[in-house]
């Protein structure tokens, strides 16, 4: 269950996930002790993790390890990309992308500026933060948005400067995937109210959800059609996945 801390422009600050060290719920922020398997796993209590949500992409506001080389989060499966599983919900874990140059567009950017002056003094941190970029032998790193916050460092580099910060992106199934009469959530691009409904089938443009209980006032991306079910423009849709329940 994800908790929001602070609204921002163009996303928010939430809270959900726990670090794990060998399998046991860990604080983040400590140095790496070179030896433990690492992982990303359910919220554990008093050891939530804080993430930038923006664009449906999440990045860990503080740095979850330090002194962890490039190489060990890579044998981890938590340097290009591997699935873990938090609170039930499937992400695909990795290292931000910051360019093979000074100059490229980055994550850094799209996560980490704007925020409010409380997060904002969390990111200044003085660490360096792998990124997922290979250039030969080395990798990238930043420390902050602006050509001169960039850098190359050795993939196999242990020092206590550079910080692990992954990125989670939602593991979502492809609709085609879900059956009709299948109880679904809709989330949408804007961060408005979420839909719960059951899928009564789709078209290019939209979804027809039969709403159980009060229909929904109409907005920008749904209104009820002539049927009596909801009409979801597709066009809004950041997420659609079905609902299980225990």
């Amino acid at each position: 269950m994800k908790g929001d801390i602070s609204l921002m422009e163009n996303g928010k600050i939430v809270r959900f996930g726990s670090l794990y060290l060998d399998g046991k719920p860990s604080e983040c922020g400590d140095i790496y002790d070179h030896t433990s398997r690492i992982t990303l796993g359910n919220t554990y209590p008093g050891q939530e993790l804080l993430w930038v949500e923006r664009n449906g992409k999440y990045a860990a506001l503080s740095p979850l390890l330090l002194g962890v080389s490039w190489d060990t989060l890579n044998a981890c499966g938590l340097a290009m990309g591997s699935s873990i599983l938090i609170d039930g919900e499937e992400y695909n874990c990795r290292l931000p992308r910051f360019g093979n140059r000074p100059q490229s567009h980055n994550e850094w950017e799209e996560f980490y500026l704007g925020l409010p002056k409380i997060e904002a003094r969390l990111v200044q941190d003085n660490t360096l933060s792998w990124g997922a970029d290979i250039c030969g032998v080395y990798r990238s790193a930043r420390s902050g948005a602006g050509m001169s916050k960039w850098r190359l460092v050795a993939k196999d580099c242990q020092q206590t400067i550079y910080a692990w910060r992954p990125v989670l992106e939602p593991i979502v199934p492809a609709l085609a995937s879900i059956p009709k009469g299948t109880l679904v959530r809709v989330k949408f691009v804007d961060g408005s109210m979420l839909i719960d409904g059951v899928l009564a089938g789709y078209s290019d443009y939209d979804l027809l959800l039969d709403i159980r209980g009060p229909m929904p006032s109409a907005t920008n991306w749904y209104k009820p059609d002539r049927s009596g079910l909801m009409a979801v423009d597709r066009a809004g849709i950041s997420e659609v996945f079905p609902l299980r329940f225990k």
